[in-house]
This record gives C-alpha cells, sequence and structure tokens, in this order.
C-alpha cells in the first residue's frame, strides 16, 4: 500500500483557514484511523451502575431492619407497660383482700399483723415473682404518723412545737412556735392571726390560705416559713412528710415512728428518757409474743418496767388504724411501673358475696 502526504509549514493558513501542519492537504490518502474499545468502557459502566445499586439496596435494607427493630422494642414496651398496670391493679387488690382479712384476727394494728408479715414470708415473695414479671407491695398505716388536723387543739400544738425542737431539727423555741402557728393558720377555719389571708395575699406570687383541712401534704411547703430541707428531709434525717399526714385525728402508737412517740411524751419528761421509751416500745411491739398487749393505748405503762410514771398525750392515742397508703411497684422485662393508692377501712361485718367489702379507694396515682 502507498500513499502520498504534502508537508505544510506549522499552522499554514489555507483560504482563511489555520491548519495544523500535520493535516494532509487533502492529495493523496488520508492518514489511517486507530481501533477504539468501546466495550471495555461498557463493561466499566455497568459495574459502577451495579455497584451504584446494590449501595441503594444495601442502605434500604439496613433502614429497614432498624425500623423493625424499633417496633420490635416498642411492640415490647408496651407489653411490658401492660403486663406492668395489670400487675400494679393486682398487687392493690391483694393490699386490700390482706387489710379486709385482718379485720377479722384482732382490733389493733401493729407490726405483727397480716399485712406486715404477708410480705416478709419467703414463700410469699416467690409467689410474688410471676412468670409475666415482678410484683413489690408496702403497706403503711397512716394513723401511724402524726395528724395535722390535731394541731388545732392546743394539745396538737404542743406536740408538733416538741418534734421541732426536739432532735434531729432542734429549731429554736420561737422559730419553732412561729412555724406552729402558721401550720395552725392555714387549716383553721376562722381568718383571724397572723398568718392569714392579708399575709399572704401580699406576697409577689398571692394565694390564699386553705382555712381548712389539707388535701394533700405538699401545701405544707406553701405554709410561710416552712423551711423545703425541713419538709423534705435528706442525708439520713426523715422530712416531716415522713412523720405527718392529714388523715385521722389520732396517733396509733403501735406503728408510729419514734420522732412521732418521743413527741407524744409531756414536757416534764426529759429527753433522753423520750429517747428510750420510743426505742423500748418499737422493741416490743416488733415480737410477735407481745402481740396479744397491744390493744390498749396504755400498754407502755404496764408492759414495760421504769415507765409508770410516764403517760404520753392520751387523747391523741390510738391502737388501730384505719387509712393506708399502699406502694406497689410491678416490673416486666425492661419495664417499670409503680402504684401508689390511699385505701380506707370502715367498721362492721363483712359481705359473704363480697372478698373486699370494708375497704374503699381513696386515691391513685399509676406511675
Amino acid at each position: 500500500m502507498s500513499w502520498i502526504m504534502t508537508i505544510r509549514p506549522k499552522n499554514t493558513r489555507v483560504q482563511g483557514v489555520v491548519t495544523p501542519w500535520w493535516v494532509g492537504s487533502g492529495e493523496g490518502k488520508a492518514l489511517p484511523s486507530f481501533p477504539v474499545n468501546n466495550s471495555a468502557h461498557q463493561r466499566g459502566g455497568a459495574l459502577m451502575l451495579v455497584l451504584v445499586l446494590m449501595s441503594v439496596l444495601s442502605m434500604v435494607a439496613i433502614e429497614s431492619l432498624r425500623r423493625a427493630q424499633i417496633e420490635v422494642e416498642s411492640a415490647g414496651t408496651y407489653l411490658g407497660g401492660v403486663q406492668c398496670r395489670e400487675l400494679c391493679e393486682s398487687g392493690l387488690r391483694l393490699a386490700a383482700l390482706l387489710l379486709e382479712r385482718d379485720m377479722d384476727l384482732n382490733d389493733y394494728d401493729a407490726p405483727t399483723d397480716l399485712w406486715v408479715t404477708f410480705f416478709e414470708d419467703e414463700d410469699a415473695k416467690k409467689a410474688l415473682n410471676f412468670q409475666t414479671g415482678v410484683l413489690r407491695v408496702e403497706i403503711s398505716p397512716e394513723d401511724g404518723r402524726f395528724p395535722l388536723s390535731a394541731m388545732t387543739a392546743e394539745t396538737g400544738r404542743q406536740v408538733m412545737q416538741r418534734l421541732l425542737v426536739g432532735p434531729p431539727y432542734n429549731l429554736e423555741q420561737e422559730s419553732a412556735a412561729r412555724l406552729v402557728t402558721a401550720m395552725r393558720d392555714w387549716i383553721d377555719t376562722d381568718e383571724e392571726g397572723e398568718f392569714e389571708k392579708p399575709l399572704y395575699v401580699a406576697q409577689e406570687v398571692a394565694y390564699r390560705p386553705r382555712n381548712a383541712a389539707m388535701a394533700s401534704l405538699d401545701e405544707l411547703l406553701l405554709v410561710r416559713g416552712m423551711p423545703r430541707e425541713l419538709f423534705y428531709g435528706g442525708q439520713g434525717v426523715p422530712g416531716l412528710r415522713d412523720l405527718l399526714t392529714v388523715h385521722g385525728s389520732k396517733v396509733n402508737i403501735n406503728t408510729a415512728p419514734a420522732l412521732v412517740l418521743m413527741a407524744l411524751c409531756p414536757d416534764d419528761v426529759s429527753r433522753a428518757t423520750a429517747a428510750n421509751l420510743a426505742q423500748d416500745m418499737l422493741a416490743f411491739r416488733a415480737s410477735q409474743d407481745n402481740a396479744g398487749l397491744l390493744n390498749k393505748t396504755d400498754w407502755y405503762k404496764t408492759a414495760l418496767s421504769g415507765y409508770e410514771q410516764v403517760t404520753l398525750q392520751q387523747e391523741l392515742l390510738s391502737v388501730s388504724s384505719d387509712v393506708f397508703q399502699v406502694f406497689v411497684t410491678a416490673e416486666a422485662g425492661a419495664v417499670q411501673r409503680s402504684l401508689r393508692a390511699v385505701l380506707r377501712r370502715t367498721a362492721g361485718q363483712a359481705d359473704p358475696q363480697k372478698p373486699v367489702s370494708r375497704v374503699s379507694l381513696e386515691r391513685k396515682v399509676l406511675g
């Protein structure tokens, strides 16, 4: 094969067009063309497309799995919540049944009673570990605390004064007296006194005192001069919310804590004697052997030696309880719920057609 190519100088202008030097003049044959491998480019493009599609599908699959896992966890949480609520309701019914049965066993309430000992029994603890979850029930008599309603009388205010000036609070006499007066003015029905409506409405955040029985212990925080640390307690020191109650009018000495028992002692009894009496009463009433001696409000004088001359505030004493606070916790898997309720017992004959006929629900809060 032969061909002829004419060589021109670089950038030779032909008819007004700049032509590169290596372009032929058209005389003879053109330069041969070189083949391009298009199939290799096509295979590379297809591979890139496949990789992109696989990446997209992988992300879709991962997102689908994540959503499925979230839905499974949500379903498990919902199921656990339903089981916990049912367990809490069962615990509340169990507490009501125990309080009902206890009324037929004796006429007093003490730490040796059925509503206490049932939950201390190991077999009962195992029985409360259900296949669907774990149940815990605590029953606390409100009558074991000092009733705020008693502060409308002078005797009740004296008990509160002794509670505040004694350990662990150790308030000054004057400070304690002002706080006691403020608490009395909040619950009494008249509007005469230092801590009444004019004082509260003149505050930056104005409100009126209730001038009636408190509906909740939290109202104490609204009383003028009530320190929050005194109400809540802390660092091993109980707060007033642990020692006072808005229910009833008397104190069950069989369930009252030591600080309340000490405050019930008259002023002529030393703090040391009051503390010893309280500890001896707690130890005596905790023994099952002494249960039959707890049915009178002066059992501490006859059953304990050395306290014959001590007389607690008799008009404020009781040996039975009518109002109980029930705290129930339930766990099902990773879910936990709680229920707090107030149950009230009423005297009378039981209805044989109903398992619980003398115990009524006053308040219930599910958490």
